[in-house]
This record gives structure tokens, sequence and C-alpha cells, in this order.
């Protein structure tokens, strides 16, 4: 009863400790990694952002413009050959092939131009490309017309080729009735200085005619051409020269009717050669074109090198781009790595730091507990925690068990103290005790000779006592015959 109220009365007096408990302790060391977790899933997310606006800018923008540079620039690389495949078409129906090839090209061209403009990128990539893009526009008109040119005059050159094919075709069935003529003559002839003339006559067609088939066949920058119409024309004049004396050689008349239709054909090959529209004036005007075309193809190849030369800008300027985003993505991810590891390692140090301080906690405080209940099974009932404790579980504990020592010191002096009033009270009864025996001691004396005379008494009245049993005996003994009698 005592110790309940002294157990209340510390109840009462106690005061709530200010503080964090087990469980805030706990909480908030698990809150401190949850929130540096939170904080590396954060930051990966950030690089992460950072590192998906590389890979859009370079797949989105950057990449784009290479791949159309480069299809610009393989345009452009496939127009120089279209162009020369023209160029070197003589035939009409060879020559359509050939444009529509050219223009196909062309059209290829524009069509990556177009898509590299409309390419969306950012102002500082478009800002580079802008310079390049404005020296290719600048150019393609240029292009575009000087295309149209090559066409027209290649066509000219080609019809002209057509045309000059049909005079070459003419003399060439010409030729085939010159030379049964010249034999006819040749054999007709009375002497040897009018064979010697027929067969100069005839040398001299010969070497015409040659030059015209090499003519026809050639294909140069013109020198060797006009080299070939000059002996060309000086083998015709030899033959204009020749022709006449060759018909005054023989008077007869199927001589004459020979020679006359020799000299007709001759003016047919003269007219065919260098007439207004002869073979001559053909391949001249052929030559002058393929003059003009060898100059469209100069300033073809130097527009090709400004358009190339600005494609391989784009493409160079792309790649940069690149380049720089591959480099910056490469560090924000080698950054990233290393502050992945590094926040990796602190939150391991964090979390071994916590689990090495909740554990020497834990072990501490179990162990001080301990060493307080074996202090007190073992009946130190001092107080034994003299060291601060603290407002958490352990600590509270620590000081109920204090409290509980206290109480139980608090009933054991109280028991102590009884314990020592007892012990007074003991002594005082030993000492009164003493006299109490010497006074038995003489009434047993008395009472010795008190008994005496009790047993004298005592054996006087077992006679009496035995008289009255005999008397009671034969009382009962009457009763039983007096019984019998009454039934009978």
């Amino acid at each position: 009863m005592l110790k309940k109220v002294v157990m209340n009365k510390r109840v009462k007096n106690e005061k709530k400790p200010f503080g964090f408990s087990l469980a805030a302790k706990i909480s908030l060391g698990f809150g401190v990694i949850v929130v540096l977790m939170m904080l590396v899933v954060v930051n990966n997310w950030l690089s992460s952002s950072n590192v998906s606006s590389g890979l859009t800018l370079i797949v989105e923008e950057s990449s784009p413009v290479v791949g159309t540079s480069k299809a610009i620039d393989l345009s452009v690389i496939r127009l120089e050959p279209a162009l020369l495949e023209l160029i070197s078409a003589y035939d009409l129906q060879a020559l359509d092939v050939a444009n529509d090839k050219l223009q196909t090209n062309l059209e290829e061209f524009n069509q990556d131009l177009q898509q590299a403009q409309a390419l969306k990128v950012n102002d500082e990539l478009r800002s580079k490309l802008e310079v390049y893009f404005t020296e290719i526009l600048s150019a393609k008109p240029d292009l575009d017309m000087l295309i149209t040119n090559v066409v027209e005059v290649q066509t000219q050159i080609a019809t002209t080729q057509d045309d000059m094919n049909k005079v070459i075709a003419d003399l060439n069935t010409l030729s085939t009735e010159i030379h049964p003529l010249m034999e006819d003559l040749s054999l007709e002839a009375s002497d040897d200085f009018g064979i010697s003339i027929i067969m100069e006559t005839a040398a001299t067609l010969h070497r015409a005619l040659w030059y015209i088939e090499q003519i026809k066949n050639l294909d140069d920058d013109g020198e060797e051409s006009e080299l070939l119409l000059a002996n060309l024309k000086f083998a015709l004049t030899t033959y204009t020269n020749l022709a006449p004396m060759v018909i005054t050689l023989e008077k007869n008349d199927d001589y004459l009717q020979k020679a006359i239709k020799l000299g007709e054909i001759t003016d047919s090959v003269i007219a065919l050669v260098n007439g207004e529209n002869g073979l001559a004036y053909q391949k001249l005007e052929q030559i002058n074109q393929q003059k003009l075309q060898l100059q469209y193809l100069a300033e073809f190849r130097e527009i090709m090198t400004v358009i190339r030369s600005a494609t391989a800008s784009l493409v160079n300027v792309s790649n940069i781009t690149n380049t720089e985003l591959s480099t910056e993505l490469s560090k924000q991810l080698a950054s990233q790595s290393r502050l992945g590891v590094i926040s990796g390692f602190v939150i391991l140090f964090i979390v071994v730091g916590i689990s090495i301080y909740f554990t020497r906690y834990f072990t501490s405080s179990i162990q001080k507990l301990l060493n307080e209940m074996n202090l007190l099974a073992d009946g130190h009932l001092k107080s034994q925690s003299q060291q601060k404790v603290g407002s958490d579980e352990f600590g509270q504990l620590l000081k109920s068990l204090a409290k509980v020592t206290e109480s139980l010191r608090d009933i054991v002096g109280e028991i102590d103290e009884a314990t020592a009033s007892m012990e007074m009270s003991v002594s005082y009864v030993e000492s009164q005790s003493d006299q109490t025996s010497n006074n038995a001691d003489k009434q047993k004396q008395e009472l010795d000779m008190i008994v005496t005379a009790l047993e004298e008494m005592a054996a006087t009245a077992n006679e009496v006592a035995n008289h009255a049993e005999d008397t009671h005996r034969g009382m009962i003994d009457v009763g039983d015959l007096s019984n019998e009698g009454r039934s009978k």
C-alpha cells in the first residue's frame, strides 16, 4: 500500500519529457535517405532532360541538315555527268533521253534544296546555315539558265549533225556514181596525158571524200575539223579545176556525155560541200556551237564549284554541330555518371552511418537498461544512472527504472525503520519476560504444591467416580428389567 502511494505520487509529479521519440529518430533517418534519393532522382531527371534535348537537336535538327546537305551535294555531283552525257549526245533521240535524265537530276536538286530550307532548326544553327543557303540560292538561277542554254545549243548541234548526216549520205550516193564514171573515162582516154589528168582528178575526188568521212566521224574542239575543212575545200577546188580539163580531153559523144554527167555530179558535190547549207557551213556552225558549249561547260563547273563549296560547308557546319552536341552529351553523361556514383556513395555512407548510429544507440541503451536491471537484481538500490539520458523510449525506460529503484529504496528504508522499532519492542518484551520468568518460578513452586493437593483430590474423585459409575450401571440394569416387565 505504501509502494502504491509513493509511485502514484511520483507519477503525478512526472512531466512528459521533451524531445524526439525513438520512432521519430528512425523516421527522421529514413526521411533523410528518402530526401537524398529524391534529390538523386530529380538530378537524374534533369540530366536526362538535358540529354534528351541534346538528342532531339541531333535527331530532329542537326542530323536532318547533314542528310539534306549530303543529298544536295549528291544531286549536284550527279548533275555534271548528266550534263556531259547530254553534251555528248549528237542524236536527237539520245539527246531527249539525256535531257530527261538531266531534268530529273535538276528536279531532285531543287527538291533537296527546298527540303533543306524547310527544316526546322534553332536560330543559332539557322544563322550558320543561312549564309550557305544564300550562296546556293544565288547560284541557282544562273545554273537553271545555263542548263537551258546548254540544252538549246546541244539541240542545235544535234539538228546540225542530223543535217550533216543527210548531206554526207547524199555525198556518199554521188560518190558511188562518180567512181564508175571515172573508170569509164580513164578507159576511153586516148593518150597518157588524158589518163594522168583523169587519174589525178579521181585521186583528188577520193581525198575529198576521205576528208568528208573524217569530218563525219570527228568529235573534237574544232581545230582539227577546221583543218579538215580547209583540206576538203582545197581538194574540191583542185577537183573543180581538173574537171573541165577532163571534159575537153576527148571529142566522141559517149565520152562527152559521161564527162558532162561527171560535171553535173561535181556541181552537186560542190553544192553539198560549199553551198549555203553545205557540209562546210554546217560543220563550221557545229564547231562554233561546240565552242559555245565548252564555254557553258566551264561556266557550269564554276557554278558547281560554288554550289559544292556551299553544300560542303553545310555538311561541315552540321557535322561540327553534331560533334559539339555529341561532345556536350558525352560530358553530361559522364557528369551524370560521376554524380550518380558520388550520390550512391554518399547515400551508402549516410545509410551506413545511420545504421551504425542506431546500432550503437540501441546497443548502448539496452546495455544501460540491462546494467540497471542487474544492479537492481543484485540488491543495489542506490541511483546508478548518473549520466544524462535521452527523452525517447529508452530514456523513459531508464527513468522509469530509476523511479522503481528509488521507490524500492524508500520502501526498504521504511522497512528498516519498522524493523528497528520492532527490535526495540522485542528488547522491552525480553526484559519483561525475564521478570515474568522469575515470578513464574515462584508460582511454579506454589503450583507444584497445589498440583500435589489436586492429585490427591483427583484420586479421591476417581474413587467417587467409580462408585458413581457402578451406581449408574445398576440403574441401567434396573431400567432394563423394568422395561422387560412392562413388555410382558
